[in-house]
């Protein structure tokens, strides 16, 4: 039953600007997740059709049309650490404004945040969009260098932001993110595509020529943030030219984190030079595909380099999906002190060999490990999953691995034949492991039902398959919090970004500690099922939240919203709770509690998730709105403002009825 109260205002700090602090939202690696925080600075609004930059730019009412650092700026501002900007959604920026060219930056954990507003409740058209930068299909000015954003700071943030009409020409380049060497930026949840191509020349001849860039180095080495969430699209771009276009990572981006991205139709996909952690990411159809938009292969050679993963240093791959590449799937070269550890990552349609260990270099090159990949290899009889140079004496340990090739041959080869050689030397100056792998021609794994047609391609279906039966090496005591082996695959993408296109997501199942491991990236008979992880991440939040269960292949999930415990009978059925089929819709604070359950497994341990769930902040005086408190329901309350306050001022609201419940914090005009 809804109550019509009105509850008495408490009005405290009447001289604090309620737009001292705002919203941010930042990748946190802990979590594997985009968080939200409150960060020290102001919230700047923008507007490019109804702003003015001679508008005091604190509200949505009174918008600048230019952020500070585009050009054609014209207004007054005086930068703080933690400053917020919000586009509005839906908006496009021309050609005009660019580049964008940071000169100030925020703090740690008090990042400058670049994005659309907290809420999403800010907007032109029937729903929300993100905020749209037209890079405009044209040169631009002389003195950009054609970079989008020019990063001349550290810790900033872009976020969520849709980016169109990139371009590049016979002589001119284009890039997004020039990172300059700076540290701690984060370039999360953009949408990529649309890409401008323009000359009938095409774009250049080689990796080296003009080209379009999404991310690169820029200047100078030493870089060090996160790439994640985000989705670069070449499918919509101009088609019938010639040249290598697109290329989405290049250059030395040191210290990158590159996860959860959709990456697709483009030229090369992460061409990058020293350490990296790639992982979580699909990959597909990279180079001159058939069908491509614009021919990558017109006019280019080896070095223009069609690659899925690349790094000239030590690697840190796991759990990718990556198909149609028709240059080096992963290719990476161990050539500092470090370890490389490449798990859990699936490659198959098309592909030739699926892993390159290029020619190292160094003193100290490390060692390698190869674990617990599913590959699927080309269409040569003779064509193998894995080569390995032959330079200077290093361990490549391989284990646990799924082949599937035309021959069914042993898939290693060493030496520095090309990727497409169908000799294979036996000679090395390597030592390595290669033991406890599962090699199968494509007639026999389809025999078994491995196939590319699955959900999860290449994935085992019964407890007889030769994946399965494997006798597999237990490799419980390499796994730690940083490499997470001791979980299969987790199959590309985690997330699902409204509005573009995305993998499937898989939930992982967990190796046994005891006994053998199977081959591959797939575990068909996990003692125990992983406790259920949901997305979003329980937190505080404004408005009503969709929360998904990740669930794999075949496995039931069970959940609850009364405080109750769920329940299954380790067969895939739900003995207490709800089957799970679509999110939950909550509306109101509540905890989900959450198990999975399948035939052969033990069910998972119970997973929770509180979410609080908060009303939108009030938006002028004598607004009337709905507060949720847990013994009353929603409550409607009129907002007032004192007359001594001539600012806006932080209000907190509190219910005069037994029972309300937390008090509500607020703002008011």
């Amino acid at each position: 039953m809804t109550k019509r109260l009105l509850i008495p205002l408490l009005l405290l700090l009447c001289a604090t600007p309620a737009f001292a602090n705002c919203t941010a939202f930042y990748y946190d690696p802990v979590t594997d997740s985009i968080l939200s925080r409150t960060n020290t600075g102001t919230a700047y609004y923008f507007d490019f059709v109804g702003g003015a930059d001679a508008n005091a730019g604190t509200s949505t009412g009174a918008p600048w049309k230019h952020h500070p650092f585009f050009q054609g700026w014209t207004g007054t501002y005086n930068h703080a650490v933690g400053d917020c900007f919000y586009f509005k959604g839906g908006v496009t920026w021309d050609s005009s404004n660019w580049r964008l060219n940071i000169t100030s930056g925020g703090g740690t954990s008090n990042q400058d945040y670049y994005g659309p507003d907290p809420t999403h409740t800010w907007f032109t058209g029937g729903s929300w969009s993100r905020p749209i930068w037209d890079y405009g299909a044209a040169v631009l000015p002389s003195g950009t260098g054609g970079n989008m954003v020019n990063y001349n700071v550290d810790h900033v943030i872009i976020d969520n932001i849709e980016v169109i009409r990139m371009f590049c020409d016979s002589t001119h380049a284009s890039t997004l993110f020039s990172t300059n060497a700076k540290n701690d930026l984060h370039m999360n949840r953009n949408y990529v595509h649309n890409f401008r191509p323009i000359s009938s020349a095409g774009c250049g001849t080689s990796a080296d020529g003009p080209h379009i860039k999404i991310a690169a180095a820029g200047c100078c080495a030493t870089n060090t943030g996160f790439f994640t969430f985000n989705v670069v699209d070449g499918s919509d771009g101009t088609t019938g030219i010639g040249g290598y276009i697109t290329e989405v990572l290049r250059d030395n981006l040191y210290g990158l984190v590159v996860w959860h991205n959709v990456i697709h139709d483009v030229c090369s996909a992460v061409n990058i030079s020293q350490a990296h952690s790639v992982s979580y990411n699909l990959i597909y159809k990279v180079g001159p595909w058939s069908g491509a938009p614009f021919n990558c292969s017109s006019g280019s050679s080896v070095s223009a380099h069609p690659d899925g993963i690349q790094l000239d240093q030590w690697a840190d791959i796991h759990d990718n999906v990556l198909f149609d590449v028709t240059g080096e799937v992963i290719n990476f070269v161990p050539n500092v002190g470090n370890d490389s550890h490449i798990y859990n990552n699936v490659c198959y349609l098309g592909t030739p060999a699926c892993i390159l260990v290029g020619n190292v270099s160094g003193t100290n090159p490390g060692n390698t490990y190869l674990w617990n990949n599913t590959l699927s290899c080309g269409d040569v009889v003779n064509n193998v999953c894995i080569r390995v140079g032959s330079a200077t004496t290093t361990l490549v340990e391989i284990h646990n691995e799924h082949h599937i090739t035309v021959g069914g041959g042993t898939g290693i080869c060493i030496n520095a034949a090309p990727i497409n050689d169908a000799s294979c030397a036996s000679v090395t100056t390597f030592n390595y492991t290669a033991a406890d792998n599962t090699f199968q021609t494509y007639a026999a794994a389809n025999a078994q039902g491995y196939n590319g047609s699955q959900g999860f391609v290449y994935s085992p279906t019964l407890s007889t398959n030769s994946t399965v039966t494997a006798i597999g090496t237990n490799l419980t005591s390499s796994c730690t919090s940083s490499i997470l082996l001791c979980v299969d695959t987790e199959y590309g993408t985690k997330q699902v970004i409204p509005g573009n296109t995305a993998g499937a997501a898989r939930g992982q199942f967990a190796r046994p500690a005891g006994g053998n491991w199977q081959s591959g990236a797939y575990s068909f008979d996990a003692v125990t099922l992983l406790t259920p992880t949901f997305s979003p991440v329980a937190g505080t939040y404004i408005g009503t939240q969709a929360v998904s269960i990740l669930i794999a292949g075949g496995t039931t999930g069970c959940y609850t919203i009364d405080g109750s415990t769920p329940t299954g009978d380790n067969a895939g059925n739900c003995t207490h709770g709800t089957t799970y089929s679509t999110p939950i819709s909550v509306a109101s604070s509540l905890t989900i509690q959450a198990i999975f359950t399948k035939s052969g497994f033990h069910d998972s341990n119970v997973g929770s998730s509180a979410y609080v769930i908060n009303a939108s902040p009030p938006v002028g005086n004598g607004t009337n709105i709905l507060v949720s408190y847990p013994a009353l329901g929603k409550i409607q309350i009129t907002i007032q403002n004192d007359p001594a306050c001539s600012v806006q001022c932080t209000v907190t609201l509190t219910c005069a009825a037994p029972g309300c419940g937390p008090t509500y914090t607020a703002t008011t005009p």
